[in-house]
C-alpha cells in the first residue's frame, strides 16, 4: 500500500531488506517481534493461546 512506502523507504536506510507481499496477500495481517536483536518472528495468527490452540 502507498501508505507503506515511507515504512519501507525508512527500513531500507537503516538497512533492512523491504519486501512486498503478492497482492493476492491484500488481507493479511501480519504480526512481528523481534526476538533477540538478529531474529525476527512474522505471522498472521494472534499470539495468544486460544489462537494458537483453537484457530487454524
Amino acid at each position: 500500500m502507498d501508505s507503506n512506502i515511507a515504512t519501507a523507504e525508512f527500513l531500507n536506510s537503516k538497512g533492512v531488506q523491504v519486501r512486498w507481499a503478492s497482492l493476492s496477500y491484500t488481507n493479511t495481517h501480519a504480526k512481528t517481534m523481534v526476538a533477540d536483536g538478529k531474529r525476527v518472528l512474522v505471522g498472521s495468527i494472534n499470539w495468544s493461546r486460544q489462537a494458537l490452540s483453537t484457530n487454524r
